[in-house]
């Protein structure tokens, strides 16, 4: 049977990096995540520069990022929102104070997104979840 070109299993040796072994799925080290990022640490960063080093060490953009905000130690997706769709983090937060869920945040963006910045791909559902975390919560003190 011929294998699927988007299988897990060539998603996982895709995704070792050089010299890596092992058929559970990528091994990386702390050390291998270290150099994986350190160009891109203390720089002015970019969608391209990031995904350009992703290419070169053998993972992807996404995992970058994550990597990226650990070693900065904040949230990840906690501040891409702010930063990059401000309009966007406004409407947010104000969905969220009164008591929409992400999932339905999410899909009212994804609805509206072309409109609001086309040409530009919305926020994952895992942004909004990191951002809406990262805000103080208020929450507590609205519900007795």
């Amino acid at each position: 049977m011929p294998k699927n070109a988007n299988s897990p299993q060539r998603l996982r040796d895709r995704r070792k990096p050089p010299g890596a072994s092992g058929a559970l799925g990528p091994t990386w080290t702390d050390e291998d995540r270290q150099k994986a990022i350190q160009p891109l640490l203390n720089v002015a960063r970019t969608e391209e520069l990031i995904a350009s080093r992703a290419a070169e060490v053998g993972t992807t953009s996404r995992t970058l990022h994550r990597w990226i905000a650990a070693a900065e130690g904040r949230t990840p997706g906690s501040t891409k929102l702010k930063v990059y769709f401000p309009g966007a983090a406004l409407f947010v937060v104000a969905e969220h104070s009164k008591g929409t869920s992400i999932r339905a945040i999410h899909r009212l963006l994804l609805s509206e997104w072309p409109r609001l910045h086309p040409g530009r791909s919305c926020p994952c559902y895992s942004t909004l979840l990191a951002f809406v975390r990262s805000l103080p919560s208020a929450s507590k003190e609205r519900k007795p």
